[in-house]
């Protein structure tokens, strides 16, 4: 046995059980009826317990292999004393798994079994009885329940409770049911946390999730005429003791997540709000009064207490299963002098990485970020500041800026944000941004498919209101196109601490389900997504307020961070230097028709035009122009729509460099049918003789990748020319704005010479606003102050000035 060291922990049991007095009489239900559940939908949950839900066939069965009359006698209540025998996975060598030291997890496992306990007075008590070994790689991370199998098969205790602690899995706790088989086994990942540990003894000792068939049932346990969900619900009349949970005292629990099926959209409880009404289509179905905080909900973050009820079937599965029974027997383990490690020494580093969904969405993708600058700021006074930088592996140096030991000191741990912009170059708000980001951020608006929660929802949220709009599109263009060189809301990377993804606080269920709703309980308080003044709340995305007396900290993984790149939700950024190598196009070249030469002082509009026999459903293209040679003076719509200025970057124009950019918000892909179209155009001024418009205005990945997507995603070759139309040109529309608007719009334009300017605003209904006036030379603002009669979506303009029109579109949110 090894042998640990301080903070004794020793049980020397010869006896099971303790006599109590019970403080009030328990309660009775009677055995149930049979109910047969055939199918059911199947609801996208975001439950941390990997314990499968039972059907009602094994509920009823269970329910006749226990005997609920032995749970009392005479008001006396016997609170049995069950052995843990627990068994820790190493790999092949013998070695823990990096990330969690062997002390660390047999302090925190000792801690946990305090926690469990006091969720069984005056019926169990737990300790672990004896640490075992198990050295197999391959099982250091699982993927389901059936890893549970092959640890049990490896080694178990027939005398006490099987629970192996394994390094990493989906779930955070695994348990097997009296009746299956084998069914003496429990798993629990990474070091996990009392509440997880007394939840999935509660599925050890027979008790099931209270949100098992989530709407299958109404409010008053009546069946649900949904008949999506009304399959063979056969109980008739429903109770409390023939349907669900089988619990008496638990309320019916729609639980948590969403479902789609049948042509239907069913959204279920987010946490907290009561009563929880659950939708179908938007539409709500009942007021439900789940209890959010009962031990075995799916609401993990606030589980406190099991029911009366509960605690009868626990008792009565410890006392009569005969798959329970040999805890209470007259043969007790002998048990090892289990000591408390002391933990003392602060981890030497911590790691950044990059952190990505799979291309399935079904695991995640972690890529070391090079350069990320991790300030460790002391508070004191006057406040010491310390910051190291990953290198190529991601590590940064913890030593240095903490001292060795634990001691009573507060730390501010983290990304300083947004004043590390651009240094180095991964940091560049615009790194792995493109056109195509923008489709996968619009299919999820319009619901053909969502982002991958939570890093695709924090990634496309740059306007950092907890929701993804058509804004957020508009905020990530703006920076490809470089108008905006950052994101005012979010920094270029942001900054999710392992600390709180770790067993011990059950954030991360909540997390991936909805990262805008999920609130971490962290030891400094409650950080919800987006911090708040009042109440003052930091946000689980801000820095790390850390006491370095926490024996969680002497581990490197709860100095980590992972890192997600604002815009970035095809996680395409690079995250290393060398992985630089410059824009790379696909090969787009213009040709052009000839034409007169353009003598100096000479205006002429450039027509931008393109061919393909596939369906464009974005673009961007980089242009660079001889700024030597032309002066350009501004653009105008061609054959597509939806046109606006905001779709080109002018921000380089002075160093003869434009980038545009086209997305349909509504997703109408433009039509070639291998026709030749002018995507839009281009007003110039010769500086010099202009003899081929080809050799003037070219393409330029450098400034902005070339990529014509089709409506597969897929990149399409092109036919791309230049056509020069000479013509006078006195007039330009500069801006219009905002974009989107809400109570007004202005139209800045600059004439050349008096003109007479009109104005035409008008939605998709048939409404318009109209006005015209007489303006001098310069710029002027036309503004409509009041667009309250136009409705929101996608508005269209005319503006006339002389002889010259412009036309796009702007977008009006309400």
């Amino acid at each position: 046995m090894r042998t640990l060291f301080s903070n004794v922990y020793t049980h020397t049991h010869t006896c099971k059980y303790n006599v109590k007095k019970l403080a009030g009489p328990l309660f009775f239900f009677a055995l149930f009826s049979p109910f047969l559940l055939l199918s059911q939908p199947v609801v996208n949950g975001p439950g941390n317990c990997g314990t499968p839900d039972q059907t009602n066939s094994e509920l009823d069965a269970f329910y006749q292999q226990i005997n609920m009359g032995t749970a009392t006698a005479g008001g006396i209540i016997i609170e049995y004393d069950i052995p843990i025998h627990l068994y820790l996975i190493n790999d092949d060598n013998g070695n823990p798994h990096p990330d969690y030291p062997t002390d660390y997890i047999i302090y925190n496992m000792i801690e946990n079994v305090e926690t469990a306990n006091t969720f069984y007075t005056n019926v169990l008590s737990f300790y672990i009885c004896e640490i075992s070994f198990i050295n197999s790689t391959n099982l250091q991370e699982i993927s389901d329940i059936s890893d549970l199998d092959d640890l049990y098969n490896l080694e178990h205790d027939e005398n006490a409770v099987n629970i192996y602690m394994v390094a990493k899995g989906p779930k955070s706790g695994y348990s097997k049911l009296p009746h299956e088989t084998p069914s003496n086994a429990l798993m629990l990942t990474g070091v996990s946390n009392g509440k997880t540990l007394a939840h999935e003894l509660g599925h050890y000792f027979g008790l099931v999730h209270s949100d098992i068939f989530s709407i299958r049932h109404l409010p008053d346990n009546s069946c649900n005429p949904d008949p999506v969900w009304n399959v063979n619900c056969t109980c008739n009349p429903c109770t409390g003791t023939n349907s669900g949970d089988r619990i008496a005292d638990t309320p019916v629990d729609p639980g948590l997540g969403d479902f789609m099926g049948a042509g239907n959209v069913y959204e279920f409880c987010d946490g907290l709000p009561v009563p929880c009404i659950p939708t179908k289509n938007g539409a709500p179905i009942a007021s439900y009064y789940p209890d959010y905080q009962n031990m075995m909900a799916s609401y993990s973050a606030y589980r406190e207490h099991f029911s009366p009820d509960q605690l009868e079937v626990i008792y009565a599965t410890l006392t009569t299963h005969a798959d329970r029974t040999f805890l209470v027997d007259n043969n007790p383990p002998a048990c090892d002098n289990i000591e408390q490690p002391n933990l003392s020494l602060i981890a030497t580093h911590g790691f950044v990485n990059r952190v990505a969904h799979s291309e399935d969405f079904q695991s995640l993708v972690f890529s070391p970020l090079e350069g990320a600058n991790i300030l460790m700021q002391k508070v004191l006074t006057p406040v010491v500041n310390c910051a190291d930088a990953t290198d190529v592996a991601g590590l940064y140096e913890v030593e240095g800026c903490t001292p060795q030991f634990l001691e009573d000191l507060n730390y501010k741990v983290g990304s300083p944000g947004q004043e590390q912009l651009g240094e180095p170059a991964v940091f560049n708000p615009n790194n792995g941004l493109s056109v195509a980001d923008l489709i996968i951020i619009r299919q999820h608006i319009l619901y053909i498919m969502s982002l991958p929660s939570p890093y695709g929802l924090i990634a496309a949220d740059v306007n950092n209101d907890e929701k993804i709009s058509t804004l957020d599109i508009i905020l990530i263009m703006r920076v490809i196109l470089q108008t905006d060189l950052i994101f005012s809301a979010v920094p270029p990377w942001r900054f999710l601490p392992e600390y709180a993804l770790g067993s011990q606080f059950d954030f991360e269920p909540l997390l991936n389900d909805n990262p805008f709703t999920a609130v971490w309980q962290a030891p400094d308080g409650p950080r919800p997504y987006k911090s708040t003044l009042v109440p003052p709340a930091k946000s689980y995305l801000d820095q790390l307020n850390l006491n370095l007396l926490n024996p969680d900290l002497t581990i490197p993984l709860n100095w980590s961070f992972r890192a997600i790149k604002s815009g970035d939700v095809n996680f395409s950024a690079v995250t290393q230097e060398d992985q630089l190598p410059g824009f790379i196009g696909n090969g787009y070249a213009f040709s052009a028709t000839s034409h007169a030469c353009l003598q100096p002082g000479q205006t002429a509009t450039v027509l931008v035009k393109a061919q393909t026999t596939e369906d464009i459903d974005a673009y961007q293209l980089g242009l660079v122009f001889d700024k030597d040679a032309i002066e350009v003076m501004g653009v105008n719509q061609g054959d597509i729509t939806p046109f606006s200025l905001d779709q080109f970057g002018f921000n380089q124009l002075a160093d003869g460099e434009i980038r545009t950019l086209w997305i349909d918000e509504k997703g109408d892909p433009i039509k070639f049918e291998n026709n030749l179209k002018t995507l839009f155009k281009i007003n110039i001024k010769a500086i010099e003789a202009v003899c081929d418009i080809g050799s003037v205005i070219e393409i330029e990945d450098n400034v902005l990748a070339g990529i014509f997507l089709d409506t597969e995603e897929a990149v399409v070759p092109m036919t791309l020319k230049l056509e020069l139309i000479p013509g006078i040109i006195r007039h330009k529309l500069e801006q219009v704005y905002p974009n989107p608007a809400e109570t007004s719009i202005s139209f800045q334009v600059e004439l050349g010479e008096a003109a007479t300017v009109s104005a035409q605003v008008f939605d998709q209904f048939g409404n318009y606003l109209t006005t015209s006036g007489s303006y001098g030379t310069g710029e002027h603002a036309i503004v409509f102050n009041n667009t309250s009669s136009l409705q929101q979506g996608t508005l269209s303009y005319v503006i006339t000035a002389g002889s010259e029109t412009f036309t796009g579109n702007i977008i009006k949110l309400q």
